[in-house]
């Protein structure tokens, strides 16, 4: 004869439910799938479901939860699908579901969830759907998710995140500051240049006035490339808009 211990599986999105998930969920060990998504179901999330090691697929989503998530669903070894999308939870994102190694899809949008995203999730090999959008997650996109060689649906967006940039040499090469620091130093190399030859009476040059020479013309090149570039891309934007 089945108890309620020995159900596997247990689905009940969408029934009008309300209340709060009993913290005697825990006992189910040989639960597999839980849908309680679409309900009214308020309060927290009970740490308790951290020891359904046999959990394969978790959805509370569109519900009424309140409070954070809690850090045992990190034990969730089996877990492949974990959706808390639509609700009102706060607080971070525990590092601790870096553990779920079986994870294919987690999905935490449309929440209240703060912080940075944990760079744990790198550790998700398995993972194919991310969503992490809408919520209030600050910082920088952890360069660790570009381990994730499995995603192919991945949403970060409406957070205030921002993608760690790679400091290109053109970037610095073209910044307005440098350009004006160039122009600054080639003009006064220029200006020694000349003092230098007036009070020189023999005319012989030195090592140091040959290198300055040197630096004096890769200078001036690098200037007039950089006014010819800027020429052109003034001529190209007035070509786009003149269309």
């Amino acid at each position: 004869m089945y108890t309620i211990h020995k159900y596997n599986t247990i689905i009940l999105n969408s029934k009008n439910l309300s209340g709060s998930i009993p913290p005697e969920i825990g006992q189910l060990s040989y639960l597999k799938e839980l849908d309680l998504s679409a309900n009214n179901i308020s309060e927290t999330i009970p740490s308790e479901l951290g020891k359904l090691t046999n959990l394969e697929t978790l959805y509370l989503n569109h519900c009424k939860l309140t409070g954070t998530i809690p850090s045992d669903l990190g034990n969730l070894s089996n877990l492949k699908s974990l959706d808390l999308s639509h609700c009102n939870l706060i607080g971070i994102i525990p590092p601790d579901l870096g553990n779920l190694s079986n994870l294919a899809s987690l999905k935490l949008s449309h929440n209240n969830l703060s912080g940075t995203i944990p760079s744990e999730l790198g550790k998700l090999s398995k993972l194919e759907t991310l969503y992490l959008n809408n919520n209030n997650l600050t910082g920088p996109i952890q360069t660790e998710l570009k381990n994730l060689s499995k995603i192919n649906s991945m949403n970060v967006c409406d957070n205030h995140t921002e993608k760690k940039k790679k400091i290109k040499i053109s970037d610095i090469l073209l910044h307005p500051i440098f350009i004006i620091a160039i122009i600054v130093i080639d003009i006064i190399l220029i200006c020694y240049s000349v003092h230098k030859r007036k009070k020189s009476k023999d005319g012989k040059k030195s090592l140091l006035d040959f290198i300055v020479m040197f630096i004096i013309i890769v200078l001036s090149i690098y200037s007039v490339l950089v006014i010819v570039y800027i020429l052109l891309m003034l001529l190209a934007f007035s070509s786009y808009h003149g269309d």
